[in-house]
């Protein structure tokens, strides 16, 4: 919704959020503002050439009179819009990468453009209805989820670097062993991989070939636990999910970490589809950071252990 603000002289239309109250916009003179969102920064940022001046004053007009929603303004420039409002359902999208790339003051240290970040239409197929429902799967305490999906932008690369396991201790390594902090923050512990790249196939690997959306699972499936590694392989193709690589894995903890400081997996770990030496690949996070190590019982069953899956469940498509 939006109010108009009179002063002497002049007056601010003030684009309220339609949800909580929250100002997310104003006009001032005909200019479009929006807040900074760097931390600690509360200055209002002018775009004059963001639209023609008559077309924002219709755009106004419209959400002032009730005809059409700030959500559905929105919703044209953020095809993520309408996800972030399902209960129970985590976004993870270009604002989110955005954040997790940047100081935890907004400096830039890679040198990013603006607007860098790829604008990927989401699968026609994942449906608000289908997220909507997949959300309400998970929350079930009568089913056997009992986690949180994640609706998130997977990418091959940031300025270059790419989203392997060695890419993001670029960006984001905790500094250990001689090894140095990543560029952007310090949260991932990287073992071995790093110290020794070509010894480990799956260490340069990026976490996809091209920008697209997943859905992922935190910290991960009940169904999956106190099963040892080749049923949890099992369960999870019945349900028509996939095992995530650990590169894959590790992107979407690292961005949960960077972009909404939440910290999964602190007791538990998950395994991953990449195997070293004969065992999986495990992700979890502890005091230290987040690590990837072995899983030396691949045959054990745990209830703290489970697998980091991806995908849509099938009895949701079927």
């Amino acid at each position: 919704m939006a109010k108009t603000i009179g002063t002497a002289g002049s007056s601010v239309v003030e684009i309220q959020h339609s949800r909580c109250g929250k100002p997310v916009a104003r006009v001032v003179a005909g200019i479009l503002q929006v807040e900074c969102t760097r931390q600690g920064c509360r200055e209002w940022v002018s775009l004059p050439g963001f639209v023609e001046a008559t077309k924002l004053q219709q755009m106004v007009e419209l959400i002032t009179r009730g005809q059409v929603s700030l959500d559905q303004i929105l919703g044209l420039t953020d095809p993520s819009h309408p996800y972030r409002q399902i209960e129970g359902l985590i976004v993870l999208g270009p604002a989110e990468w955005d954040k997790a790339v940047r100081g935890p003051k907004g400096e830039n240290p890679l040198g990013l453009a603006d607007n860098w970040c790829p604008q990927v239409p989401l699968p026609d197929n994942w449906t608000v209805d289908l997220m909507t429902r997949l959300a309400a799967l998970c929350s079930d305490s009568k089913r056997d989820y009992q986690c949180t999906p994640v609706l998130r932008l997977a990418l091959p690369e940031v300025a270059g670097i790419p989203t392997s396991l060695i890419g993001q201790c670029d960006l984001w390594a905790v500094a250990h062993d001689n090894l140095p902090a990543g560029k952007v923050r310090e949260q991932m512990r990287s073992n071995y991989f790093v110290a020794r790249p070509k010894d480990y196939p799956f260490a340069p690997v990026p976490a996809v070939t091209e920008p697209t959306w997943k859905v992922n699972f935190v910290d991960f499936p009940q169904f999956t636990t106190d099963k040892g590694w080749k049923h949890q392989q099992s369960v999870a193709q019945e349900r028509g999910l996939v095992v995530s690589t650990v590169s894959s894995d590790a992107l979407m903890m690292n961005l949960l970490a960077a972009a909404l400081d939440k910290r999964f997996r602190t007791d538990t770990s998950a395994r991953t589809a990449d195997p070293c030496g004969g065992a999986p690949l495990v992700v979890y996070f502890d005091a230290d950071g987040l690590y990837v190590n072995r899983n030396w019982n691949p045959g054990s069953a745990y209830p703290h252990v489970g697998a980091g899956l991806e995908g849509v469940p099938l009895e949701l498509v079927a």
